[in-house]
């Protein structure tokens, strides 16, 4: 199939690539080969491979204060892996729940967002970020705390979090690997 303006998704495949599978439960195993070929392309050439540019940066001041970039691109892959998990072609869920869901069903995230914890992060990281370019209430990203997520008063979650973005980052990578891997060999029913 040529399709008009064919542009690239991904570093590797375009638009036609993704187009010119079928993906049903009759499709052949070499087009869902494909289709997970492009999307490890397209996470890993957009967004996993920047993130890890920016991180191992040279110039020590780049590396010390990218931790909002790498929050907001993490935060859009979250919404992007909930519309695969549940077959969506848009975030249909626009509010924190979606994000509860998430931590929820991920081994990943499990231990350390409940319900309550989820919301502050949607709240104070991800709107904060994503629509004031800054965290809200006393919300800080870090890179050197013992656990992924803390609170900053024990007696009152709502002033806001502690967020170590290197093992939240490393998290959503092995969540993104664990999707693939499911993909790849999923249970039998």
């Amino acid at each position: 199939m040529v399709i008009e303006n064919d542009f690239f998704i991904s570093p590797k495949f375009k638009i036609s690539d993704w187009k010119n599978i079928n993906l049903n439960k009759d499709s052949s195993k070499e087009d869902w080969i494909k289709a997970i070929e492009i999307f490890e392309d397209r996470i890993y050439g957009r967004f996993l491979n920047p993130i890890e540019s920016i991180e191992n940066n040279s110039d020590v001041s780049v590396k010390k204060f990218c931790g909002f970039s790498i929050m907001a691109l993490d935060c859009l892959l979250i919404e992007t892996m909930n519309q695969f998990y549940n077959g969506w072609d848009v975030t249909q869920i626009k509010n924190w729940k979606s994000f509860r869901d998430f931590f929820k069903i991920s081994p990943f995230f499990s231990s350390s967002f409940n319900s309550t914890i989820s919301r502050i992060f949607y709240s104070h990281i991800r709107c904060g970020i994503l629509h004031q370019a800054q965290t809200k209430k006393q919300t800080i990203i870090r890179i050197d705390t013992q656990h992924m997520v803390e609170k900053i008063d024990s007696m009152d979650v709502d002033k806001g979090l502690i967020l170590n973005r290197l093992l939240f980052h490393e998290a959503l990578k092995s969540e993104i690997n664990s999707f693939v891997k499911k993909i790849i060999n999923p249970v039998s029913e």
